[in-house]
């Protein structure tokens, strides 16, 4: 699900403390006002990251973003997709996916960034930034169209079975000792180790 959609102005409470008129001074009439509705989530991208297996290798053709992308229903209730990496196993080379939700679109204060004024489709000429203070007129409200996002933790896969020779199972140990032997596991076997059949991965 998104971020709760916002109501217009500010609560009633909120000049208690300050008094309305240092209130719209500060706020300029919009404050954190949400409502019990959510912002619907409008799509689910796949971002793929493959490491070079040589020096020099091109980076390009290894970054796909983004990868895959998922169009959600309009539902309030949010938006689960899956996916399925074809080539991985027959490529046999490790990949990380970074999962991303796109919010539907709403307006930000300085959405646009720099809000630059271009000569050409790459060259900007000039730049009228929001300063956040005298520079910028007060009857400008930096408003513009913005996609939030959230990102998942990274799905890091490699096609290499993981393998290791060290004695994990002795009981005379202490806690300690087993702890340091399944770290050195980890360790032989690199942090995103995980078998094949989790190429196929459930994001939400």
């Amino acid at each position: 699900m998104g971020d709760f959609k916002q109501k217009p102005g500010c609560p009633t409470w909120t000049a208690g403390g300050i008094g309305a008129e240092r209130l719209d001074h500060l706020c300029q009439g919009e404050c954190y006002n949400p409502t019990d509705e959510r912002l619907r989530i409008t799509r689910i991208e796949v971002v793929r990251i493959r490491p070079q297996q040589a020096p020099g290798e091109n980076v390009t053709s290894l970054i796909d973003n983004p990868w895959r992308t998922f169009k959600c229903q309009d539902d309030p209730a949010g938006c689960i997709v899956e996916f399925e990496e074809e080539y991985f196993i027959i490529d046999k080379r490790p990949a990380v996916y970074c999962v991303r939700a796109i919010q539907e679109p709403e307006k930000a204060i300085n959405a646009r960034g720099p809000r630059c004024t271009r000569g050409s489709k790459v060259t900007c000429i000039s730049v009228n930034p929001c300063w956040g203070n005298y520079r910028t007129p007060m009857s400008d409200d930096w408003l513009a169209s913005s996609e939030e996002r959230a990102c998942a933790t990274p799905i890091c896969v490699d096609p290499k079975p993981c393998t290791t020779t060290r004695d994990t199972s002795a009981t005379s140990g202490s806690a300690q000792r087993r702890s340091a032997s399944i770290q050195n596991h980890a360790d032989e076997c690199g942090r995103c180790v995980v078998p094949q059949s989790c190429a196929r991965r459930r994001a939400a």
